[in-house]
């Protein structure tokens, strides 16, 4: 779910849960004001041109975020005991986390990773029956900052480790520092019967 869905989930139901009971006073804001008022409020906000630091920190979180479910969604992906299905829906889960395709393509080479679309299945370059992966040691290494382009960037300094399992059951692991760039876009988004930009935080290219 996006950050933005998210965090206007969690004030809508702050706003319920708060409110109070408006039957013996006709002056008192009625729920449903106060819930518009808070729709709006935050789509305003994330309608912006330019991100205020609480958003910018909060998108700064929702970007190592990605960056861990990337690192189980690949581990879905690569786990040939599941569906083929479920595979695939955890590369989509993939996609949807980095800016462009060629953002995925540098992150699985820098882990020696290949794809076979066709049966939907991730795979290490190397003569192994298994491998995993994972990320630690996640820092904000530079903040996001806007650029010339009217979009924001930023990077997040993390370890990534993998494990490899060969044909005889032995374990190598390895563990690399990486870099990889957070980018927050202005981006057309549904909303019911509308559309509107708003800004959405993506994993962009990384720097091993």
């Amino acid at each position: 779910m996006r950050l933005f869905t998210k965090i206007l989930s969690f004030l809508m139901l702050l706003v319920l849960l708060t409110a109070e009971d408006c039957s013996n006073n006709s002056d008192v804001v009625t729920k449903e004001d106060r819930l518009t008022g808070v729709f709006q409020n935050i789509e305003a906000e994330f309608a912006k041109d330019k991100l205020s630091e609480e958003i910018l920190s909060a998108f700064e979180k929702r970007a190592v975020q990605k960056l861990k479910d990337i690192a189980d969604y690949i581990n879905i992906y690569a786990d040939t005991s599941l569906s083929v299905q479920f595979r695939k829906q955890a590369d989509q889960m993939i996609q949807e986390n980095f800016y462009e395709k060629n953002d995925v393509n540098d992150f699985y080479k820098g882990l020696e990773l290949l794809e076979d679309t066709v049966n939907g299945i991730l795979y290490h370059s190397g003569n192994v029956r298994i491998f995993k992966t994972a990320v630690d040691s996640i820092n904000i290494s530079e903040r996001l900052r806007l650029k010339p382009d009217s979009n924001y960037a930023g990077g997040i300094k993390f370890s990534q480790k993998i494990y490899l399992i060969n044909q005889t059951d032995t374990i190598v692991s390895t563990s690399s520092q990486s870099r990889i760039s957070i980018l927050a876009i202005k981006t057309i988004k549904n909303f019911g019967d509308k559309t509107e930009e708003v800004w959405e935080v993506y994993l962009g290219g990384n720097n091993h």
